[in-house]
């Protein structure tokens, strides 16, 4: 059987939590129609116990309870003043007895967790005890399985998702309120900074890694796609790196939302080697073209079926033809 954990949570409505707080202070002390209400509100188990750990009343029996007790006995009620270690299971009676105990000195609500496991799963109850004016006091027993699982499931999505993004070869940043909010290492490679000090970066100086002349356009689509507007998802820019040398990336950016907020995730690649052999290629087609156009020799270009495609300033010369003749 699991081991019992003390952790509060906040599963009840807020009129239900003030109603709650409210009989812990002693506010709502022989209001019985408000007791009634939060009574009829629950769909789980509510019981009564004296100081002793006895059981005074049944007041509900909700649809997941059963886990804790035998219903059948529950519904003859013949376990009306008996001791919790005769309904329930032994490890939630000894913390139901202590958490009695604290809060009828205190004066305050007791709350704690107990897990069991049962045949297919496990079951997780949220468990509180509510002292009254006199020496007993009212039990919520509520089956938070569903719940729980359902965050831990989210929790277990989110961080499966972290390690993809982690572990990507592509350098990714969520950024909100044009601030880093998220980063990983392959950023950091990319730009020289390390995950840490990218988080830590102010607004002004995450704008100002940008190269000055490709900010308007890097930030204004930013703005443009935060509200919506269209604009395309891929784009090249410049940045400056760590050491101050400057690089070419590829962006691919998306409107997303985090923490119920919009924000951009963007994936980033660094093409600056891409970037400068297209230059260099560049450079070589010029370098070539000059070559041909005022070689000294005549030079015509065939394509496959041998019709000209061009003619350098020598064949005019030499022929007597300009080119556009040819």
């Amino acid at each position: 059987m699991a081991e019992v954990r003390g952790v509060q949570r906040n599963l009840f409505s807020d009129e239900m939590n003030t109603e709650l707080e409210a009989l812990g202070n002693g506010e709502l002390m022989g209001r019985e129609s408000a007791n009634g209400r939060l009574y009829n509100q629950s769909k789980e188990l509510l019981l009564r116990l004296n100081g002793k750990g006895f059981i005074e009343e049944l007041l509900s029996i909700g649809e997941h309870s059963s886990e804790l007790h035998d219903s059948k006995l529950f519904e003859t009620a013949q376990y009306i003043g008996e001791p919790v270690e005769e309904v329930f299971e032994p490890k939630l009676a000894q913390k139901l007895r202590k958490s009695l105990k604290d809060a009828l000195q205190r004066g305050k609500i007791a709350i704690f967790d107990y897990s069991s496991v049962e045949l297919y799963g496990q079951n997780i109850h949220e468990v509180r005890v509510i002292p009254s004016a006199s020496d007993s006091a009212t039990v919520i027993l509520r089956n938070v399985s569903e719940n729980r699982n359902a965050k831990l499931m989210l929790l277990e999505s989110e961080n499966r998702y972290r390690l993809l993004i982690d572990q990507s070869l592509q350098g990714v940043l969520l950024v909100q309120d044009f601030k880093i909010v998220h980063s990983n290492e392959a950023m950091a490679r990319i730009s020289g900074f390390s995950v840490d000090e990218l988080r830590n970066f102010s607004s002004e100086e995450f704008t100002m890694l940008v190269h000055p002349d490709d900010r308007e356009m890097v930030w204004g689509r930013l703005r443009d796609r935060l509200d919506n507007k269209p604009v395309p998802p891929n784009y090249e820019c410049r940045f400056t790196r760590k050491d101050g040398a400057v690089r070419w990336i590829d962006i691919f950016a998306h409107r997303t939302d985090y923490q119920g907020r919009p924000a951009i995730q963007a994936a980033i690649v660094d093409i600056t080697d891409r970037k400068f052999a297209q230059e260099e290629l560049v450079r070589e087609k010029a370098y070539l073209e000059e070559l041909f156009k005022h070689a000294p020799e005549a030079i015509v270009l065939l394509d496959n079926d041998a019709r000209v495609m061009e003619v350098n300033e020598e064949f005019t010369r030499t022929f007597g033809y300009e080119a556009h003749e040819i």
